[in-house]
């Protein structure tokens, strides 16, 4: 047999690909790139991650078969290579998004993890100007400690933290549980703080629910009464939304069993937001095509994902994020000296006084009602929860209020009439647990306390979001 049968020029290799093969290989490649892209526009339930690791499987046998016959001397082959890499880096990256979307939208935890990632993003912003310590520790300085400290701690400290576990139920934890009928989605989250900033949910265009509940002022304005649709203002003051998803009914008479009702009613009232109706506030939603790509993100597979009933599940999603852990959630998790000689005093006049029996649960209140008045009457015209039950049974009953970040909240009570903390306590003392002699001394040191209640907002939650367009 000839040479020429057998080219012996050193270019010859039997595992060269030809190149029709290579052209094969790359376009098999794209087109399953494609349908992954495409697959993770369709909701498929369950199935969207069994789908993307099918088209997986068949991209990563392509590639390894096409390694397995590449000659790594020729300088085509080694672009080939590198190409067929990032194909794979781009698919598992594509992969990745499907599998948090479909996490988002069966894991309640799922939108506690994505704060935490967006917590772990500012810290690093914070580390950048000389803070030092855990993503907690840097954006709530003084309210988490590492590891618990209990050498310098005051030898009352671990007999009155247990005696906390018991009556408040443990530490905050990082968002409040998302009920199974509204469970939470970075989408859903999202669209939500977007409607609790959104003006145009008002019938002025100048009314929303940040401007009576600001998240940069701890939920409130600070009003006695808040001013609404043309500057009117209502007869109760407003409540901060900061750990109200904690409570067990909503507003101060109770009409509302969870955050989803509550959502709904400052829009329509006419004194506050004064929106016409419902099909008003959806033909305004509606008319804006960003909302309508987030309303169809944030429930996807719904023939008509703008509803009344979505919009206050969102703004109730994204309610539950607005959670502040404080120094007394360190103490209740065992850091033993997070709380001051002079807090614990507070805690020690707060126990003795007995103001647990109201001020109850993670959030120190919201969980009962209570007559105003209880043991020596208190003078007001408004009715409390007979309002909205028709019972004379609830004359003057109101919800008991949190005490989380009470010192930053005022002015206090129903009608906002009381500026000073120190005189609700004093006048809770007298009113409500029949102590009348309750020293000034004693009400400021219960006040000391209470400062062990503020946290601080998350940044990343509270900061408003660009108009939607």
């Amino acid at each position: 047999m000839s040479d020429k049968a057998h080219p012996q020029d050193g270019n010859h290799h039997p595992h060269v690909v030809p190149l029709q093969l290579l052209i094969a290989v790359i376009v098999a490649l794209f087109a399953l790139t494609g349908i992954t892209v495409m697959a993770s526009w369709v909701d498929l339930g369950s199935m969207n991650v069994p789908v993307a690791l099918l088209i997986a499987t068949i991209k990563g046998s392509l590639v390894a078969a096409f390694f397995m016959h590449l000659r790594w001397d020729k300088p085509f082959n080694t672009i080939i290579l590198l190409l067929s890499i990032g194909f794979l880096i781009l698919f598992l990256g594509i992969a990745g998004i499907d599998t948090s979307e479909n996490n988002a939208s069966i894991d309640p935890t799922f939108s506690e993890e994505f704060m935490a990632r967006q917590r772990a993003s500012l810290a690093a912003e914070k580390r950048k100007e000389g803070a030092t310590g855990s993503d907690l520790d840097v954006l709530y300085p003084g309210s988490h400690g590492g590891e618990h400290e209990t050498s310098q701690a005051d030898p009352r400290a671990e007999g009155l933290q247990k005696w906390a576990l018991g009556i408040f139920a443990g530490p905050l934890p990082a968002k409040v549980p998302d009920p199974a009928s509204n469970l939470g989605s970075p989408a859903k989250v999202a669209l939500g703080k977007s409607l609790y900033f959104e003006t145009r949910l008002s019938k002025s265009g100048k009314i929303s629910c940040n401007s009576c509940h600001l998240l940069d002022k701890f939920g409130v304005d600070n009003e006695v009464t808040s001013p609404g649709h043309e500057g009117k203002r209502g007869e109760r003051n407003s409540p901060t939304v900061f750990n109200a998803g904690f409570h067990a009914s909503q507003f101060w008479d109770g009409r509302e069993p969870d955050l989803e009702g509550q959502a709904k009613g400052p829009i329509l009232n006419p004194i506050e937001m004064a929106m016409a109706d419902e099909g008003a506030v959806l033909e305004t939603l509606k008319g804006v095509p960003g909302y309508v790509k987030a309303f169809g993100e944030a429930y996807p597979g719904e023939a008509e994902p703008i509803s009344y009933d979505n919009l206050a599940k969102a703004i109730a999603a994204f309610e539950r994020t607005l959670v502040t852990p404080s120094p007394f959630d360190a103490f209740l998790a065992g850091k033993l000296d997070a709380l001051s000689k002079d807090q614990l005093d507070g805690l020690e006049l707060f126990k003795a006084q007995g103001c647990q029996t109201c001020h109850m649960g993670q959030s120190l209140g919201g969980m009962s009602f209570e007559k105003l008045g209880k043991v020596i009457p208190y003078e007001t015209k408004d009715i409390g929860r007979e309002a909205a039950t028709k019972q004379a049974a609830d004359r003057h009953l109101f919800k008991v209020p949190g005490l989380r970040n009470v010192v930053k909240t005022g002015p206090y009570l129903h009608d906002g009439s009381i500026a000073d903390l120190g005189a609700v306590v004093k006048l809770m003392a007298k009113h409500q647990l029949d102590n009348s002699d309750l020293s000034d001394a004693d009400a400021a040191k219960i006040v000391t306390f209470l400062e062990s209640l503020t946290g601080t907002p998350d940044p990343a939650t509270i900061a408003a979001p660009p108009p939607v367009q």
